[in-house]
């Protein structure tokens, strides 16, 4: 009992597979004429449409090094970028202004999924040379929109360098000057100095000398008169000589202590002399030495050091405003300019058209079939009853 009508129901499919053959066999000619009718008809859209050229490039968006982290960053989102020049050229298919005659269009702009800071820009056109305008019209924007935040960059970063120049020839007129003319004045302090030891070497001690020479030389000749004098008291037995000579030897032991007296001042100032003035006027002139001496190091190795540190300070802001870490946004390589039209696509729009004409043309055979058997099963209804 169960087996009968699977048996029933097979060779129902059976019969409703030849009969499907059968059908199509029967409109073959119409199934042709109407494929081949869309066909015909998609292909000669295809041909008649107005060719659509397309132009690609890849840009890299600009950057500017972050003073901060030293690192290059873009100079703005750069999904903030895609969206501001989808609205200024009306990406959007909503959003574009109709025109009665295709010449050129913004068809798409998107942030590069494969490299980071890049936005591809793609452009149609009735050809290559307007899609091409197109495409650097859009880039041209990109950068006239930044180009004001770059030049003001680059601006800053030399006016800092100016200022560093600038503190380089104060150092140059002004502290090197300065210090030139402190190292002068202190050769002209020593100088003074020099010709104040010089007067007291040359001068005071000199004098001192002469009158303890000339003491001496008195020393010599009063002794030698006193000496004369014992030998004359000696020989004379008058007591008036003796007692004059006795008066005139007590005169020039006086002499002699006196002359004696002066040596000693003499010798004394001398001493005085070269260890107080002069030995002061020597530690001064040793002071002012060392003082050059700080002064000439300051000069040599102090400021040459200084400059080479603002100098230094320049080639790291020169290297700042080079294009390493500064560029407006550019095309990377050449712009993507195809010799075919990329719309249409001919053999595409042939191959769907052929297909759907072909599908479509099967199933209006099988519709007007299934509408002559539904006429006949309702005239072949009143004739049973």
């Amino acid at each position: 009992m169960n087996n009968q009508p699977q048996q029933v129901c097979y060779d129902e499919d059976e019969i409703d597979l030849r009969e499907l053959f059968r059908t199509i066999g029967k409109y073959k000619i119409f199934i042709i004429v109407f494929t081949l009718a869309v066909t015909l008809l998609a292909g000669a859209y295809a041909f008649l449409k107005q060719p659509v050229y397309e132009v690609r490039s890849n840009v890299r968006v600009g950057y500017i090094k972050d003073a901060k982290s030293g690192k290059k960053r873009l100079v703005d989102d750069i999904g903030t970028i895609v969206k501001t020049l989808k609205v200024v050229f009306r990406v959007d298919k909503e959003d574009k202004i109709k025109q009665e005659k295709f010449v050129s269009d913004v068809a798409n702009i998107e942030a590069s999924k494969k490299i980071k800071g890049f936005i591809t820009i793609k452009t149609e056109g009735a050809n290559n040379e307007v899609a091409l305008t197109k495409n650097k019209e859009v880039v041209a924007y990109l950068q006239k929109m930044y180009e004001p935040k770059i030049k003001q960059y680059i601006v800053d970063k030399k006016a800092q360098i100016d200022e560093l120049k600038n503190r380089i020839n104060d150092i140059k007129n002004l502290n090197t000057e300065s210090l030139k003319d402190q190292i002068e004045q202190k050769r002209g302090q020593i100088k003074k100095l020099q010709d104040k030891l010089s007067f007291y070497e040359n001068v005071k001690i000199l004098v001192l000398r002469k009158k303890i020479a000339f003491h001496k030389q008195k020393l010599k000749e009063y002794q030698a008169s006193v000496d004369s004098l014992v030998r004359s008291g000696k020989k004379s037995k008058e007591s008036t000589m003796q007692m004059i000579a006795s008066i005139q030897m007590v005169n020039y032991q006086n002499l002699i202590l006196n002359s004696q007296n002066k040596i000693e001042d003499y010798q004394t100032e001398i001493e005085r002399i070269r260890t107080e003035n002069i030995k002061a006027i020597e530690l001064q002139i040793q002071q002012i030495q060392d003082s050059i001496k700080r002064l000439k190091y300051k000069l040599d190795v102090s400021l040459k050091n200084q400059i080479q540190l603002i100098k230094d300070k320049i080639a790291v802001l020169e290297y700042d405003i080079t294009k390493q870490n500064v560029q407006n946004s550019v095309v990377v390589g050449e712009y993507i300019v195809k010799d075919k039209p990329a719309k249409p696509k001919k053999k595409l729009i042939i191959v769907v058209a052929f297909v759907t004409g072909l599908v479509l043309s099967i199933f209006l055979v099988f519709f007007i079939e299934f509408i002559k058997g539904f006429k006949e099963e309702e005239e072949g209804a009143p004739n049973q009853a």
